[in-house]
């Protein structure tokens, strides 16, 4: 978890970002589902703003390694204690 610390100032009012990196699509899928991701999300999601939810598969040197991405970006302005995750 982090907040934005860019200096080109293009993060359209987004101030939190959440990543997580999956072996596979399937442990990725198994997180979405799992009970506690669902209960801190429908704890959480009332608290935002806006939001962005981005999967993407990363392939780096020549496809050699794929890490399978989650990112949450979202807005808000209620202290919510996220640092305690990081």
């Amino acid at each position: 978890m982090g907040t934005d610390v860019s200096i080109e100032n293009l993060h359209q009012g987004f101030t939190h970002i959440f990543e997580a990196t999956f072996e596979t699509l399937e442990g990725r899928s198994a997180y979405v589902a799992h009970p506690a991701h669902v209960k801190f999300g429908t704890a959480l999601f009332p608290t935002l703003e806006k939001v962005i939810v981005i999967d993407h598969v990363s392939k780096i040197s020549n496809n050699i390694h794929h890490a399978n991405n989650r990112v949450l970006i979202f807005l808000t302005e209620v202290e919510i204690g996220l640092e305690k995750l990081s």
